[in-house]
């Protein structure tokens, strides 16, 4: 939901179109949709709710570097914050990645 409002936001403010690829499954990881999906842009940000060291972000990007060397111009991975993820919901909140900071990353890479 919060890649999602990110994605609205980045076509509203900057007309920008962005493609969310939720994997069904880690292992086996198909890596064809988001390599499908960086050859069009050059561009790439893996989001997770983990913490983004040695996470499936990483897995992703590294996936992509070996498949398709040099392919990408500009990669970010954003993750949890790096501790424990809190038990409350709003403490939860403030740990995960949010539309706002998912689009700020965005911006980032787009800028690069």
């Amino acid at each position: 939901m919060e890649a999602e409002r990110a994605v609205d936001r980045l076509q509203r403010e900057r007309g920008v179109l962005a493609e969310i690829i939720c994997p069904i499954e880690l292992y086996p990881l198909r890596i064809a949709p988001v390599l499908s999906s960086a050859l069009a842009s050059r561009r790439l940000l893996a989001v997770e709710e983990g913490h983004s060291f040695c996470g499936l972000g990483a897995e992703v990007l590294g996936l992509v570097q070996e498949h398709a060397p040099g392919l990408l111009l500009s990669a970010k991975r954003l993750g949890a914050a790096l501790s424990p993820i809190p038990a409350s919901k709003p403490a939860e909140m403030s740990a995960l990645p949010s539309a706002d900071s998912i689009f700020a990353a965005a911006l980032e890479i787009l800028d690069a």
